[in-house]
Order: C-alpha cells, then sequence, then structure tokens
C-alpha cells in the first residue's frame, strides 16, 4: 500500500476501510497473484470482490483512475441524480428498492406511512424536482402502492424556509383585519417537495387500525360539542344542537353535562378522506384556506354545504369503509364524576388525551386535574382551544398566555406549538411523543374556524399503543350487557394475544379469587360482527353461560395457558405528587386505579415511617374489598381527597405467600405505641366508671373419653369478650357469674322496650 498516493482528506475514511478490508482478505486470497503492492491492487481487488458477488463499490464507493490515484465516492450532485432517477425513471430493480421501502415503513407504522417526497431521506436536500415531477413521482409510488393493496395520497407541499409564527402576536387576530397572521411559506419551482400518505385499502374490518383518544377539560368547555361537529359533520347552532347525539342518559340531555363514559367513532378510508360524510373539510373542494381562515362555498344547489351536511352512516358502516378508526372516549367534566374520569383514563387504554380548554373561561376548575392525570398515566396530551369565535381578544390572550406558562412549567415540561397550516400538522404528528410536542389548535364549533386542521391531524396521528398478538389472550372488561336474545356481552380492550369464535377463556377473579371457564359464541367490533379480533382493539364479547349478576367492572378474560391468580398484596414503587400537603403512614386508604381495577387500599407496609409530598418509596398494598388480577409493570394511580399519588407495581404476591416486612424497627414501635395508648384509655376509663367484672374462662368438662376438653379457642373468647360490653348492675356476685348470664341478665333500656312495643303494635294492625 505504500506505492499509493496519499490519499485526499475527503477520501480517508474509504482509504482505511479499504486497507481493514485487504487485512481481513489475506487469509482467503492470494494477495500476492491479485497484485497488491503494485499500482493497480484496488483495482484488481475490485474486480475480484466483483466476481465474488461482493457488492464491495456499494459499500465504500471507491473508484481508482488509470495512473493509479484514489477518488473519492459519489457527490451530493450523484446521490441526487440517482434518488431523481429512482423516481422519475425507475427500473425494476428501483421498484423493488422502493416496494421493500413501503414495506418496511407500513410494517412499523401497522398498516400506514408517511413518506417525504423531493428530498433526500439522509439530510433532506432537496433534488430539484418541478410540479410535473412531483407528479411524476407520485404516480411511480402509486404505482408500487397498487402491489401492496395500498394508496398513495399527497397531503400536501413541503417548504423550504417553512415558518410559522409561535408567538402571541401571531396568533391572535388583527386589530387592523380581525384574522391571525399567515405562516411565511415559499415555493420554488425547481424545489417542489411533498407530504405522500401511504395506507393500506380496507379488506377486513378486523384488520382495521384503531387510534382510542380520551376527551377531557373542565365542564362547559364543548367537549360533546366538538366530538359531534367532528364526526358528523354539521357545525352547532352555539346552543350545543351538535352534542345531543352523543347522551347516553335523559339527564344529559337536560343538563347538558356528561356524567358516563360515551363512546363516538370517526372513520378515514385509504386516500385519507372520512367515511360516512358527504364532504371532508380537509381536502374537498368545496372549502378554501385563505391565511390560515376557512371559507365555506356555496353547494352546487346554492345552499351552504357547511351548515346542511350531516352523516348519514352508522357504525358499522363506517367500520366496513374504513382502514383507519379514531375512537373518542367522551368523559365527565364536572368534579362530581371526577372518579368516572378516572376510571376512563386508565381502564378504556386510550392512546392519546385531547384536552378541551374554553377560550372564554381560561385554564380553571377540573382542566388542571385532567392535564395532571394525563401526565401522570403517560398519555400524550394535545390542546383544543375551543369558542374562539365568541371570545374577546383580550381574553383569549389571557387564556393562551396562562395555557402556555402550564405547559412549560417544570411540572409539564411540554413545547407548545400551535398548528395553523396543513405542514404544520405533518410536522407535529410525525414527532409529538418523541420530541415532547405538544400541538394547540384554535377551533370554533359554530364557523368551523381549525377544524381542518384537526381533522387532518387525526387523520395523520400514528398509533403508539405497543400490543402483542403473539402473547396469551388477556381481555380488560370496561363495560358489561344484557343484551335480548344474544344474552350476557362484555365491552373493553383486548390488550394482548387474538380471540377467536369459540374460543375458551377464563372469567374472574370474583368476589372469592375464583375464576371460572367461559366461551365466546360472538365477538363485534364496531358493531360489526367478526370472526376474530387482535390485541389493540376495542369489542364486545358475547359469552355463553354467564349470567350478568357474576359480572362487574374490573374483571378479564385470558388464557387457560397464563393460569392466573388473583392477589389481596402487592408492592409499587410509588410517587407522591405535589397537590397538597399531607402526611402518608401505615393504615392509610386510598382509592387506587390499575387498568379497568378500581378499588380502595391500604397502605400496609411502607420502607421509611411517613411519606410526604414529593417523596418516593417502595411501598404495598392491600385490597380492601376482594382479590384482583394484576399484573407487575403496570402503572397504578391512588387518590384520596386531593392527595395523589402515581407508581408501578413491582412485585404480586400470590395467596398463602409469605410476605417480609420492610420497616420492622419501625413496626414494631408503632405496634408498641398503640399498646401502651390503649392501656392508657383502659386506666382512663376505669377511673370514671365502675370497672367491667372479670370473666373467668368455663371450667373444664368431661369429654366422652373421659379426657379433659380443649381450652376455649380464640374466636369464641373474642365473642365473650364482646358479649361483656352489655352494662349490668354490680352487686357483692356479680363477679362470679358467668358469660352466659351476663348476656341473659343485661338489662334493656326502657326506651328500646317501648320503640320494640310499639313496633309489634304497627306489625299486627
Amino acid at each position: 500500500m505504500s506505492s499509493l498516493p496519499k490519499p485526499a482528506t475527503t477520501t480517508a475514511m474509504a482509504a482505511t476501510a479499504i486497507e481493514s478490508l485487504s487485512a481481513s482478505l489475506a487469509t482467503q486470497l492470494d494477495l500476492a497473484d491479485l497484485g497488491i503492492g503494485t499500482p493497480d491492487a484496488l483495482a484488481n481487488l475490485h474486480n475480484h470482490a466483483q466476481n465474488d458477488g461482493d457488492d464491495f463499490a456499494g459499500l465504500f464507493s471507491p473508484s481508482v483512475d488509470d495512473d493509479g490515484a484514489l477518488n473519492a465516492g459519489p457527490t451530493i450532485e450523484d446521490r441526487v441524480r440517482a434518488e431523481s432517477r429512482k423516481y422519475l425513471e425507475p427500473n425494476d430493480t428501483d421498484i423493488t428498492a422502493i416496494t421493500e421501502l413501503l414495506e418496511h415503513r407500513m410494517k412499523l407504522g401497522r398498516g400506514e406511512c408517511v413518506l417525504e417526497l423531493g428530498s433526500l431521506d439522509e439530510d433532506g436536500t432537496p433534488l430539484g424536482w418541478t410540479a410535473a415531477d412531483l407528479q411524476r413521482a407520485l404516480a411511480t409510488l402509486q404505482t408500487v402502492a397498487d402491489t401492496l393493496n395500498a394508496d398513495a395520497t399527497l397531503l400536501g407541499e413541503k417548504t423550504l424556509d417553512h415558518v410559522t409564527p409561535q408567538t402571541l402576536d401571531a396568533v391572535l387576530p388583527n386589530a387592523d383585519s380581525g384574522t391571525p397572521a399567515a405562516a411565511t411559506t415559499t415555493h420554488k419551482d425547481t424545489d417542489r417537495q411533498g407530504f405522500v400518505l401511504v395506507r393500506r385499502r380496507p379488506t377486513k374490518v378486523e384488520d382495521m387500525l384503531e387510534v382510542r383518544v380520551a376527551v377531557c377539560g373542565n365542564v362547559d368547555a364543548g367537549k360533546s360539542t366538538l366530538l359531534g361537529v367532528m364526526t358528523r359533520n354539521a357545525l352547532d347552532n352555539g346552543r350545543g344542537k351538535a352534542r345531543v347525539n352523543l347522551f347516553r342518559h335523559k339527564h344529559e340531555q337536560e343538563t347538558g353535562r356528561t356524567s358516563s363514559l360515551g363512546m363516538e367513532c370517526m372513520g378515514f378510508d385509504a386516500k385519507g378522506n372520512q367515511v360516512g360524510v358527504e364532504y371532508n373539510p380537509a381536502t374537498d373542494a368545496t372549502y378554501l384556506l385563505d391565511e390560515g381562515t376557512i371559507k365555506a362555498v356555496p353547494a352546487a344547489n346554492g345552499s351552504n354545504a357547511a351548515t346542511t351536511s350531516e352523516r348519514k352512516a352508522s357504525w358499522d358502516e363506517i367500520a366496513q369503509g374504513a382502514s383507519k378508526m379514531i375512537t373518542f372516549i367522551d368523559l365527565a367534566g364536572h368534579e362530581r364524576y371526577l372518579k368516572t374520569t378516572v376510571y376512563g383514563l386508565c381502564g378504556a387504554a386510550p392512546d392519546f388525551a385531547l384536552l378541551c380548554v374554553g377560550a372564554n373561561m381560561g385554564v380553571i376548575g377540573m382542566t388542571k386535574e385532567h392535564l395532571g392525570l394525563s401526565l401522570a398515566l403517560n398519555v400524550p396530551v394535545m390542546v383544543v382551544v375551543t369558542k374562539v369565535d365568541m371570545c374577546p381578544p383580550q381574553v383569549l390572550e389571557q387564556t393562551l398566555k396562562q395555557l402556555l406558562k402550564i405547559l412549560k412549567s417544570p411540572g409539564c415540561r411540554k413545547i407548545p406549538m400551535f398548528v395553523r397550516t396543513s405542514e404544520d400538522v405533518v410536522r407535529v404528528a410525525a414527532s409529538f411523543v418523541s420530541e415532547r410536542i405538544c400541538p394547540i389548535f384554535l377551533v370554533s364549533n359554530v364557523d368551523a374556524t381549525g377544524l381542518p386542521y384537526l381533522r387532518q391531524f387525526l387523520n395523520v396521528l400514528p398509533m403508539m399503543g405497543k400490543y402483542d398478538i403473539t402473547s396469551p389472550t388477556e381481555y380488560s372488561v370496561v363495560e358489561t350487557f344484557s343484551v335480548p336474545g344474544v344474552g350476557t356481552v362484555v365491552s373493553g380492550t383486548l390488550t394482548s394475544g387474538i380471540v377467536h369464535v369459540g374460543d375458551s377463556l377464563l372469567l374472574g377473579p370474583d368476589s372469592l379469587g375464583h375464576f371460572m371457564p367461559t366461551q365466546v359464541k360472538g365477538i363485534h367490533m364496531k358493531r360489526v360482527p367478526v370472526p376474530v379480533a387482535l390485541a389493540g382493539h376495542s369489542c364486545s364479547l358475547a359469552l355463553k353461560k354467564v349470567k350478568r349478576s357474576q359480572l362487574r367492572k374490573g374483571m378479564v378474560l385470558v388464557s387457560k395457558d397464563v393460569q392466573p391468580f388473583a392477589c389481596r398484596e402487592f408492592e409499587a414503587e410509588v410517587l407522591v405528587l405535589n397537590t397538597t400537603s399531607t402526611t402518608i403512614h401505615q393504615k392509610y386508604q386510598a382509592m387506587l386505579h390499575c387498568g379497568n381495577v378500581r378499588q380502595t387500599v391500604s397502605l400496609v407496609d411502607l420502607e421509611s415511617d411517613v411519606l410526604r409530598t414529593g417523596d418516593r418509596a417502595r411501598v404495598r398494598f392491600k385490597f380492601l374489598t376482594r382479590p384482583e388480577y394484576i399484573k407487575p409493570g403496570v402503572r397504578v394511580l391512588f387518590r384520596e381527597g386531593r392527595t395523589k399519588g402515581i407508581g408501578k407495581i413491582t412485585r404480586v404476591y400470590r395467596p398463602g405467600e409469605v410476605i417480609p416486612w420492610y420497616n420492622q424497627t419501625g413496626n414494631a414501635a408503632k405496634t408498641a405505641a398503640d399498646a401502651g395508648q390503649g392501656v392508657e384509655k383502659g386506666q382512663a376509663g376505669g377511673a370514671a366508671t365502675t370497672p367491667a367484672p372479670a370473666i373467668a374462662a368455663p371450667p373444664p368438662t368431661a369429654a366422652r373419653g373421659g379426657g379433659v376438653a380443649a381450652p376455649m379457642s380464640a374466636q369464641v373468647a373474642a365473642a365473650a369478650s364482646k358479649a361483656t360490653a352489655i352494662p349490668k348492675p354490680t352487686t357483692a356476685k356479680g363477679a362470679a357469674v358467668k358469660t352466659e348470664s351476663v348476656v341473659a341478665t343485661a338489662p334493656i333500656p326502657a326506651a328500646r322496650t317501648a320503640d320494640s312495643a310499639t313496633s309489634r303494635r304497627r306489625a299486627k294492625k
């Protein structure tokens, strides 16, 4: 190698790699025959590697001139030309490469992905395409997508120097024009780029991609109205007309406040159009976007399409034509129904949380509570500021300032970003979770401001839940029903595995911690009967030989291979949140939420003596009512009044397992202190009243075999001690009276006797 010229700086790495490869091939090739040490060394080695089928040039891309000089690899211009030729003039090799790319990306996205056309994937260098070139590349991508039973749709063009102002002055309406400042975008005729959505076409309902979004926020923030407008595509009249169809109970329709878990769905087809509506404001030509403001164009019949169209399709029709389904979980906003809201955030397993903030009310009431719960449960949050059409500019500015302050606080650590263009939608959706970005939408349910961007954001929102279909079947029961003609039906989420019609599963645990066998005789997804359901889907199961009285929320359906057991006690690593000044010690009781489990627990043991705000510790909880089915690694949330804590289960104890104590010294001291307080209380009570007579144990009686009977058991002794609590006159012979005589001769108060006589007379009448 010493006879070669000294490589340039740009080719130093390539030369080093070639030397390493030459050394590694020394044991396999006869380097003397290859001419190593001569000016033709690299050229011969390159030819030999090509003859062996190794893509040597593809790995290092070196080239050697006739005089033996080592040249650099492909330049940026070479890569740009190769990438452009792959999409504009593809050959069979290019088609294969594009097919492999789409298969890999769609597998990661579970049936969908978003690609950037017109730039290099490594550094985003533009390819210099014109608008015609972008359409040719899109046609090539559609040809490849057809082989995968998918569609390729252009979401919008990408600009090189796209800037969306994120200051309040740019977001708030101007005093002169009354509209927010537009985003700065420049398009060059030779640098056209675009975002392309590639999504698999719907074939079967059970293969549909589902994303669950929990809608939360303060009361009267417009949550149900927003869902009615989004799902039915009919604008509200300003008095809540769009929300009527979402209420489940009569009192909800009368008061206008949600008190239960409401469900609504919105479907998108393979091209990104909303299923079951006459048009889609995010993509349909009947809407024009002008500087961030939406303007409705009159329809062909002369009427205003923005106020006359409404969804005509039902759930089953939407599910059969949709490739992606957005399932909304409408939660209660009133403080009275906080328990229901927490159960929806935990039990329904939402992928995202949509926090509604009323522009005219600000971040008040339960808004902070719901935001804290979402962050504690590690659910990504998007913020929608509603009622911007009726809010004065100064009030809207105050609301946005308060919202930005909370999101940037150390407790949230979010990066707020106002979404006001189609390009913002794609960019934010791609980095929603990984970069701690919190998108903010300013919408109005009356004049459709900001609704197209919110709808498009939900269309490209990726599925973040991790579900394993190869694991044993596990299904969480959230709701129970009794359907006439069908029988007992449960509704919930399939967290792992696959369930088929006819599968035999175990249902439990009951009040005693037992599991009963049952069989699945029917499966429905979005009211469509299906033969199978996969992990991550929300579905309903019809069970055989099970009464509804035997069911409750918090049960699970698991495979028989799991050998499940219900536990009474478990360990967890917990953190007491900064909610209020409190002290937590042993025997502390709180309401615990763990998935679909909701039950009161008692703090049995903890590492330290007490827990205060901000403390972390390992503790042991005990269910007070019945045993539950939980697993290590699951997040838990416990609350009692304004005191809240979060944690993760680290260990679950089987029935009968020996449980060690964390703090033996502290427990012994506490036990001694409790015993001392009991003695002092007894002495204080004895000083004021006449001491109760001592009760002697019953004398031993002769057994049948002539021996002496065993002494009285501890339970009988405890019952006897309770019987002595009935007061009786103190006499000289009272100390020698047996337990039976104490109970029999205890005087009955006169008031109780009169009440009993009156009750008997009323019963006779």
